[in-house]
């Protein structure tokens, strides 16, 4: 485009007086840019022009910054696109730069959303496959715990537990509650394996209240496998995730913590005996209700022994309220006044009773002894792990014990010497097997 001569000489005429300005030293080029808005880059580009005759230059061209692209470089993206449909973007990007066309990957995804018309379809191949589905009645269980009330919106904390049968998505048992602790867990599988009998396998997560001792040994007592779903997993329980979703959806809700518990026991009536499901269907197609399937085939549970005491194996109690408490971690550990105490033989979610002593602080697990540190040695205590060939290193130096490996050793030092206590018992270095490590 041609730039008419009377603007061409006005904007010549403006350059020279910036670039005057400057040559004065009147002000500084900051000053002059600020006052006049105009950015350093552009004054020195006028002063280049200057020097090179071309003070009158005026682009008139579109600026683009690549967005433009040639038709020529619009062919190569598609026809790479056909050659390799089930390519991204950056492969593609990487394969045009191998041949010689210089583009970025989000430049080949704009021409392709814009040229997407006149490309072929990626073939989709239909997966086969179909949800898994137990074979009967009371053969797999699934339980897990979800939040159905909040104070943001109800103004309460209620928690919902739920026991589903796999094959015919009957709720076995169901519960609110204002916690959700391993007391909680036990009485609504005590519900349900007296009023149904005891599966062949209880399917649930990771949590503390399914991985603790208390929970695993009430399953161990009455026969009760527990199948632990993968870490984020969920569509494990997918069908009982499905039921947590359709609950929230559907179920009546209640204004006090009473009435959400009238109104959750007549959801699960209706959801088991009036609401039909999509995937539970008899022979002629019909879709049924969890009630229909679940007492339709002959159930797979086996009864509870009469000779067991179910009042003592269902008694789960949490922490004594008076007492310091803590919860075993996943790497069975506890953090008690800066230091990591190690319980090998417990597991993630069991709670630590700790009692402070005159002359020691005690560690017990359901009113058994762990460990029994001397509070002399406990403000210089440390935590050490035995290696594989028996040795503990402290301060450079190698002590070799006894003891198997990754045995968790409590060193004190007192004066010169280390004493290592190992469950509450001191331990002796082996003799003439003292060695101190060298300095790099």
């Amino acid at each position: 485009m041609k730039v008419p001569t009377q603007i061409k000489n006005r904007l010549i005429h403006y350059k020279k007086q910036i670039l005057f300005l400057a040559a004065a030293k009147v002000l500084s080029v900051v000053a002059i840019c600020q006052m006049l808005k105009v950015s350093r880059n552009t004054f020195y580009k006028y002063k280049m022009q200057q020097a090179q005759g071309l003070l009158g230059y005026f682009n008139c061209a579109p600026i683009n910054h690549g967005r433009a692209k040639s038709q020529e470089v619009v062919e190569k993206v598609l026809q790479a696109r056909k050659l390799f449909p089930d390519y991204g973007k950056r492969r593609l990007a990487n394969y045009l730069r191998y041949k010689g066309t210089n583009i970025c990957a989000n430049t080949v995804q704009k021409i392709l959303h814009t040229y997407s018309k006149a490309l072929p379809a990626k073939k989709k191949t239909k997966p086969h496959w179909k949800y898994f589905e137990a074979i009967a009645p009371n053969t797999i269980w699934s339980m897990d715990i979800c939040y159905l009330y909040t104070t943001k919106k109800a103004g309460f904390d209620l928690y919902l537990i739920t026991i589903m049968d796999d094959h015919s998505r009957f709720i076995v048992a169901s519960g609110l509650f204002s916690q959700q602790t391993v007391v909680e867990v036990v009485s609504v599988l005590k519900q349900a394996v007296i009023k149904y009998g005891v599966p062949q396998v209880l399917v649930c997560d990771n949590g503390v209240q399914f991985t603790c001792s208390e929970f695993r040994r009430v399953c161990h007592q009455i026969n009760l496998p527990i199948d632990f779903a993968p870490k984020h997993y969920p569509r494990y329980k997918g069908k009982l995730e499905r039921f947590f979703r359709t609950t929230r959806d559907e179920s009546e809700k209640g204004s006090s913590p009473e009435l959400a518990l009238i109104c959750h026991n007549h959801w699960i009536c209706h959801y088991n005996c009036f609401r039909t499901h999509s995937s539970l269907l008899d022979s002629a197609g019909h879709q049924r209700t969890p009630e229909f399937r679940f007492f339709g085939k002959k159930s797979n549970s086996f009864p509870l022994s009469k000779s067991l005491d179910l009042l003592s194996i269902f008694s789960v109690s949490n922490s004594a309220p008076s007492s310091i408490s803590r919860t075993l971690k996943a790497n069975r550990s506890i953090s008690y006044k800066k230091q990591s105490l190690f319980f090998p033989s417990l597991h993630k979610g069991d709670l630590i009773i700790v009692k402070e002593l005159p002359n020691s602080t005690d560690f017990f697990f359901q009113d058994s002894l762990l460990l029994s540190l001397p509070k002399s040695n406990q403000k210089s205590s440390l935590a050490r792990k035995v290696k594989k060939d028996g040795s503990v290193l402290i301060s450079r130096h190698r002590f070799y014990l006894n003891l198997p490996k990754n045995s968790l050793v409590l060193v004190s030092k007192i004066a010169d010497s280390f004493n290592f206590f190992f469950n509450g018992s001191e331990v002796f270095p082996l003799p003439s097997q003292l060695s101190v490590q060298q300095p790099i």
